[in-house]
């Protein structure tokens, strides 16, 4: 619960860092300072042409972003970081069970007694 209020209350300054406006009773930043915002979220080498391709390409003009909305988006982003972290655990799970596994097979196959594979197959006739 503190983490959540505290974690709001840095995403509420954050929010108050750009030009506030208020409509409606609301109050909004215009979207192009939230594609802005966004910026943290990519690689830092990466910042000036996206910087370049904000102020070009996107057409945000008379859109906004009202609070509810920027604290939605990172929440959904601190979701998808805690699934992909879920799945890189896993992944590294399996790869850990797959590999004691085999270590296990490769340490029973040293311990039998070992015969040629011609042997082994062969079927005794009686």
């Amino acid at each position: 619960m503190i983490k959540t209020q505290l974690q709001e209350a840095l995403l509420h300054y954050e929010f108050y860092q750009y030009d506030v406006f208020q409509e409606d009773g609301k109050e909004y930043i215009s979207a192009e300072d939230f594609a802005k915002s966004l910026l943290i979220f990519l690689p830092f080498s990466k910042y000036n042409s996206y910087i370049k391709h904000i102020d070009k390409n996107l057409s945000l003009k008379d859109q906004k972003v009202s609070f509810g909305e920027f604290l939605a988006f990172h929440y959904f982003m601190e979701d998808i970081d805690h699934l992909r972290n879920q799945f890189e655990m896993y992944a590294y799970l399996e790869k850990c069970i797959v590999c004691t596994s085999l270590e296990h097979f490769n340490d029973c196959f040293k311990k039998s007694p070992k015969k040629p594979i011609s042997e082994a197959t062969e079927v005794s006739e009686a």
